[in-house]
């Protein structure tokens, strides 16, 4: 009894005031986790986009395949993008291309003239043969074998060779013996080496 008594008077109606009783736990909060947004990806859909396009037009329209002359496919004048028209020169042509097939952009040269202007240098996309083609010459923009040609009597400087696009499809032009562009002589620090064609 004397427990008791000992264990009462110890434990005071104060201390019973702050007994700490279990406690149901808080029911937790469920957390959602934000589903992510999937990454904008419109540019690079357009850039694809564009990469393909742009491929389609060379491969369809402007170089075939196999490089071989005649085209098979009337190259695009590279000013307006409209498809050449093939035409043959004169009997009597004064640079030495009798007969020969060619292909010229009509639009550019119908409006050039329309303007009053000298449609003689305007609209040209290229030769229609293998003339002035050969493994050896040096490579164009194209990454194919660019063609060999001469300036003709009008220009003033009749005779003089240059290199060019075979097919008209890029603006590759070089008065190098080599090949190098105007750009690449300048990073040559060197001037063009004229020369006379030897393959036409």
């Amino acid at each position: 009894m004397c427990i008791w008594r000992l264990f009462t008077c110890c434990f005071t109606n104060r201390d019973r005031s702050h007994v700490v009783y279990y406690e149901t736990p808080a029911v937790p909060v469920p957390v959602r986790a934000e589903t992510p947004k999937a990454p904008t990806q419109t540019m690079e859909v357009v850039e694809s986009l564009s990469q393909v396009l742009g491929a389609l037009i060379v491969a369809d329209s402007q170089f075939p395949a196999d490089s071989q002359f005649p085209l098979r496919i009337a190259p695009r004048c590279r000013s307006c993008m409209e498809r050449g028209t093939l035409k043959n020169t004169g009997e009597s042509n004064a640079n030495g291309n009798t007969r020969r097939p060619y292909y010229i952009c009509s639009v550019c040269k119908k409006e050039e003239v329309s303007k009053g202007g000298s449609a003689y240098d305007v609209g040209w996309i290229t030769w229609n043969d293998n003339k002035g083609i050969a493994d050896a010459n040096p490579v164009c923009e194209c990454g194919e074998i660019s063609r060999q040609d001469r300036m003709g009597t009008k220009s003033g400087r009749s005779g003089v060779g240059f290199w060019t696009c075979a097919s008209g499809s890029c603006s590759y032009y070089s008065e190098d013996e080599k090949g190098l562009t105007w750009k690449q002589l300048g990073y040559a620090q060197r001037r063009a080496t004229p020369f006379r064609p030897w393959l036409i």
